[in-house]
């Protein structure tokens, strides 16, 4: 469950990632491959459309903060699909480390500031629901 503070932070500071969409977006992409470059071949050379999409869902994950029960379905779907494309559970957490250090670059948050614990809290939940569709995909693989 999110807590109700957090909520709060995150919609609060999404307004600065919309302002420069582009800019945070391809800013993440960076330090995503910079965490783990072993996941670059599995998005296009050209990153502006994931950059954009991103930022998106981040819109459609903050828009649902009091409803994350209406989005699950969205995010198993989209865990499902990245589980397709190759993503592992593990890098759901490179993910959110990324989403963290982009902030800190782009804004000045640190790593212990309101801000950055709030969108790892928030990320972490739905990596974990995105994630937690994967031992299922596996299992009908076999």
């Amino acid at each position: 469950m999110i807590q109700h503070e957090d909520k709060i932070v995150v919609r609060s500071s999404f307004s600065r990632i919309v302002a420069d969409s582009s800019t945070f977006g391809l800013a993440f992409y960076t330090r995503l491959f910079e965490r783990a470059p072993d996941i670059r071949p599995l998005f296009e050379d050209d990153i502006t459309q994931q950059a954009a999409k991103l930022v998106s869902m981040l819109g459609l994950i903050v828009g649902s903060l009091d409803h994350m029960g209406h989005l699950a379905p969205v995010l198993v779907s989209l865990g499902r699909s990245h589980d397709a494309y190759g993503a592992k559970p593990e890098h759901y957490d490179m993910l959110v480390e990324a989403f963290a250090d982009t902030l800190n670059d782009q804004f000045g948050f640190d790593a212990t500031s309101a801000e950055s614990t709030a969108w790892r809290n928030v990320l972490g939940t739905v990596g974990r629901i995105m994630s937690d569709v994967v031992p299922d995909s596996e299992t009908q693989r076999r």
